[in-house]
């Protein structure tokens, strides 16, 4: 498979399957013509407004919180959800907009909630040849597991701030003490919209680069990890292009790596512009 189909892969959504979710004013989801009826069933009513639907929910926050706590448990119970994380995401038009309400992590996708990540790539040297610190997911993990990430990866909940989330998955997957993680650095974003049997996940990564002695050996203490795998950028690339090891947007991460540091090149790399087109393709209700 080549880079581009990677990242195509990743953006399995069809957008004309949908459309905005609209509340107080603001777009805060993706709502599937599939999930009407059983939103409605679930005391979620949504009137179509243009080409929006719009949730003409309770004014008191609490209220709101608490018809989404029982859609998500409901579903969860049907099977139609899976993988209950017990973490809340936040609907809102964007980090620095106001929470708008509050919903289970597993049912984010039922009304297209954006979700909001920081990934790190964990950089060595041995030998003078650039490596990669990869983490392979415990076979516990309700989403991918056993598949292969970044060094510390984690989604960002309610409450908590973009380094701070940084720096607590790093203490937490990897034992990167925080005066080792402050140095990370940021380096910009990916965003993807994919299909999952209960709707979208239209996800915007905070990406960093940490830069690790040569000595440095991570340590797992959530139990989220299986293995850490110090790997040359050469095998970690083809990884990436010829197997199905990674998770799939660590994948994409990997590739916006490769393409900022100049392994993959407009001389060598056919599909050069629309690879990078595509892995900076931004969908309107993460703009």
């Amino acid at each position: 498979m080549t880079y581009l189909a990677r990242i195509q892969q990743l953006n399995s959504a069809n957008p004309a399957a949908y459309r905005p979710l609209i509340l107080d004013g603001d777009a805060v989801g993706l709502i599937w013509e599939n999930n009407l009826d059983r939103l409605r069933a679930h005391g979620i009513g949504l009137r179509a407004e243009d080409a929006h639907y719009v949730w003409d929910a309770p004014a008191d926050f609490a209220a709101r919180n608490r018809l989404l706590a029982n859609l998500a448990a409901a579903l969860y119970r049907s099977g139609y959800i899976s993988g209950w994380r017990d973490e809340k995401l936040p609907l809102l038009a964007g980090l620095h907009h106001p929470v708008r309400a509050l919903i289970e992590r597993a049912a984010a996708p039922v009304l297209g909630v954006c979700g909001y990540g920081v990934h790190v790539n964990g950089i060595t040297e041995r030998g003078g040849v650039p490596h990669l610190w990869i983490a392979r997911r415990a076979k516990s993990k309700a989403v991918e597991p056993g598949k292969l990430d970044q060094i510390a990866a984690g989604g960002i909940p309610h409450g908590i701030g973009i380094f701070a989330n940084l720096i607590k998955e790093s203490a937490e997957e990897a034992a990167i003490p925080e005066t080792l993680a402050r140095q990370a650095r940021p380096v910009g974003t990916i965003s993807y919209t994919a299909q999952t049997a209960s709707g979208i996940r239209a996800d915007l990564l905070y990406l960093y680069d940490l830069h690790l002695p040569p000595d440095f050996r991570p340590e797992n203490r959530d139990g989220e990890v299986g293995e850490f795998l110090c790997l040359p950028l050469d095998e970690v690339a083809r990884l990436v292009r010829d197997t199905e090891d990674f998770k799939l947007n660590s994948a994409v991460v990997v590739i916006d790596y490769l393409i900022r540091h100049g392994y993959l090149n407009p001389d060598d790399t056919p599909d050069y512009p629309a690879l990078c087109r595509e892995i900076r393709q931004i969908h309107p209700l993460l703009r």
